[in-house]
């Protein structure tokens, strides 16, 4: 799956809309008109840091695992990874993500720099990039 940024800035009415804090800014490290390799999806029903909704698991503009709000984002390419398991995560929430991605801590150890994680996540972005890469050029074959 890939997606364009539209703006990396929530409107007031997103705030609103999403249940966000007003009193802070919602600024996120995207660039609008980039894409973004999509290395997974959680719905969330209850309440989060980015409310009730979507978000997509991207690499940011400095190149790190971050979680943004789909309402960020349009879809260009709708095609799931085949990669991605989908799995309850806490009560109210619904991951497709990497197997990996599950794993108790994965998400603070790759935070932390921890070497196994590090290299896991880095070993999924070369398999995602080169499924989307692969399809790419099947697509523009006649």
């Amino acid at each position: 799956m890939k997606v364009r940024c539209l703006a990396n800035v929530a409107t007031a009415e997103q705030i609103a809309q999403y249940g966000l804090d007003p009193k802070v800014e919602h600024r996120y490290y995207v660039t609008p008109g980039k894409e973004y390799l999509v290395l997974g999806l959680t719905a969330v029903a209850g309440d989060s840091a980015y409310g009730p909704g979507v978000t997509v698991d991207v690499l940011d503009d400095f190149g790190r695992w971050s979680i943004k709000p789909l309402f960020l984002f349009e879809v260009i390419d709708p095609r799931p990874s085949r990669y991605w398991v989908a799995k309850k995560v806490g009560e109210a929430e619904l991951a497709l993500w990497p197997e990996s991605f599950f794993q108790d801590f994965y998400h603070d150890h790759l935070t932390d720099g921890m070497p196994e994680e590090v290299a896991d996540f880095k070993r999924v972005c070369a398999l995602l990039e080169a499924e989307f890469a692969e399809d790419e050029v099947a697509a523009e074959v006649p």
